[in-house]
C-alpha cells in the first residue's frame, strides 16, 4: 500500500501529533522512522522494514562515497518513533525545529513515504510551484 492523501494537523503543547488514521494504516504498526534529510525542508516517514531497505542501498550503491561520512549522515538525521494507543507521536525537537514547525502541520503521502510539512512552508512551496505536471495515464 502506497502513502496518499494531504492531512492537516496541529502540534500539541507536548509535541506530538495526532496520526491520521490513513497514515497509521498505511504504515501498518506502532512504529516507523523519521527521516529529516539535510537541505530539505521537511521530514519523511517511511515505515520501518522499508527504511532498512532504503539505507541498505544508499551504502550499496553510493560507491566512491566516505562510507563512514554517508552513514553518520543517514543515521544521525533519523529517528525511530512510536504511536501510542491514540495514535499520538512526539516528533524529535531537532527536527521540529529543521522543518520550522511551530503549530500547524500538514501530513501528505507521496508514494514509497509521507512527508510532514509546516504548514506555512507547505503552503509557500506549493504557489511558487504552480505549474501542472504533464503526464499520461497508462489507461
Amino acid at each position: 500500500m502506497q502513502f496518499n492523501g494531504y492531512y492537516d494537523r496541529t502540534l500539541d503543547a507536548k509535541k506530538r501529533i495526532v496520526m491520521p488514521p490513513k497514515i497509521r494504516d498505511m504504515i501498518g504498526s506502532k512504529e516507523f522512522v523519521v527521516f529529516a534529510k539535510p537541505g530539505e525542508q521537511f521530514l519523511r516517514i517511511y515505515k520501518e522494514e522499508q527504511w532498512e531497505e532504503i539505507t541498505n542501498e544508499l551504502l550499496f550503491v553510493n560507491d566512491g562515497v566516505d562510507r563512514t561520512k554517508l552513514q553518520r549522515t543517514i543515521f544521525l538525521n533519523s529517528e525511530n518513533c512510536e504511536m501510542d494507543s491514540q495514535s499520538r507521536v512526539v516528533l524529535p525537537a531537532r527536527f521540529i525545529e529543521k522543518a520550522g514547525i511551530v503549530r500547524d502541520i500538514v501530513i501528505i503521502g507521496v508514494g514509497q513515504r509521507a512527508e510532514i510539512w509546516s504548514k506555512d512552508r507547505f503552503d509557500e512551496m506549493m504557489s511558487e510551484d504552480n505549474e501542472p505536471v504533464d503526464f499520461v495515464v497508462p489507461f
